[in-house]
């Protein structure tokens, strides 16, 4: 098997899966609710909240600990003071399970959603930053409250101007929320210079954590802006006046799978410890051998625009790509077909090694 298919969901290691085991096997023995086991849930999330801070540049008092993307989405889209007639404004590439939030809000409050059409930006091969932030700029009205957009794009890769769309807004007033689902693990990142106001990922795909386990970075100075509208007793400082945290744990809720999170600390001490410019390097060292590959097709072509990160997406001229993609699967490359634009999906971990390259090459003379 060759797994490429870290953008939906990547593969946890073996210290992965050890850390997850002995956290069950932890509680099985002393008692989940034993002195001891509460001991070393609390030390895993702190843990993992200062692990989480230090992978984007961010203090500790900024990050809440989620499930998901989709779950950081919807604390800020419920959060937000939002009204009838109110606009957000989303790209035409976003994910399909972080859309049905602002559907939602569409349907029951009559927010009026947006969308900015990225594809006629590609001009001959290259990201036309310019033409984007012009295309933002004449969408921008006294209506307009949100904006949400991808740091990189789930269909093709495409790394979209975060800092200057931050700025752009930050200018006329607008809240910013960033999909950073393919990019926390992914690419080097710093929330600092991003300068948005809040940032959602998960850690199931390019930090290798178990599923079930993200993060969110809310501004310190955007953090009593939003209202929890769930809350429980992570929410709250004391119980006595029951008053929020003043952190952003605030938009925490109760009890989470804690050995998924003891699995989720070794995933990020490993990250870390590997450093994030050189687990970027072998992502894009192991890209440049796909693209050497592929480019060997003769009827093949890049969906994704150089400079490539580790996401590559492609079409055959010759081939339905859906079919192209389940031929694919069939012969042992996981992958995964993008109908929103109609090319198979390789995303590219560092995980990959020698005999993947050989097998790879021959799935490709075979399929393509």
């Amino acid at each position: 098997m060759i797994y490429l298919n870290t953008a939906m969901e990547g593969l946890p290691s073996e210290q992965v899966i050890q850390s997850i085991y002995s956290s069950m096997e932890l509680e099985h023995t002393l008692g989940p609710s034993s002195m001891k086991v509460l001991e070393k849930r609390f030390e895993n999330l702190a843990n993992v909240r200062k692990l989480l801070s230090d992978i984007v540049n961010a203090s500790t008092d900024e990050i809440v600990v989620t499930s998901n993307t989709t779950e950081g989405v919807n604390i800020i889209l419920n959060g937000l003071s939002l009204k009838p007639g109110d606009e957000i404004l989303i790209t035409n590439h976003e994910n399909y399970s972080c859309i049905v939030p602002f559907m939602n809000l569409a349907r029951f409050k009559g927010i009026n959603i947006k969308e900015i059409n990225i594809p006629p930006y590609f001009e001959d091969g290259i990201f036309n930053k310019q033409g984007l932030l012009e295309k933002i700029s004449n969408l921008i009205t006294p209506r307009l409250k949100l904006a949400f957009f991808s740091h990189i794009l789930f269909t093709n890769g495409a790394e979209l101007p975060v800092e200057e769309m931050c700025s752009l807004f930050k200018k006329h007033g607008v809240f910013t929320l960033v999909d950073g689902a393919q990019a926390v693990g992914h690419i080097p990142l710093d929330i600092e210079k991003v300068q948005c106001d809040s940032y959602a990922w998960t850690c199931s795909k390019w930090l290798n954590g178990p599923p079930g386990c993200g993060g969110l970075y809310v501004r310190r100075d955007q953090i009593e802006r939003i209202t929890p509208h769930f809350s429980g007793w992570r929410s709250v400082a004391d119980f006595e006046t029951m008053n929020y945290k003043p952190s952003a744990a605030r938009f925490e809720v109760s009890t989470l799978n804690f050995s998924l999170l003891s699995g989720l600390q070794t995933a990020l001490e490993a990250y870390l410890g590997e450093g994030m410019l050189n687990r970027y390097q072998k992502i894009k060292d192991n890209t440049h051998r796909v693209v050497q590959l592929l480019s060997t097709r003769r009827s093949t072509s890049m969906l994704s625009i150089p400079p490539y990160n580790g996401i590559l997406t492609f079409f055959d001229e010759n081939r339905d790509s859906n079919q192209l993609n389940v031929d694919l699967s069939n012969e042992g490359i996981v992958c995964k077909f993008i109908g929103l634009i109609g090319g198979v999906r390789l995303s590219i971990s560092h995980l990959l090694c020698e005999s993947s390259f050989t097998e790879m090459e021959k799935i490709f003379a075979k399929c393509l």
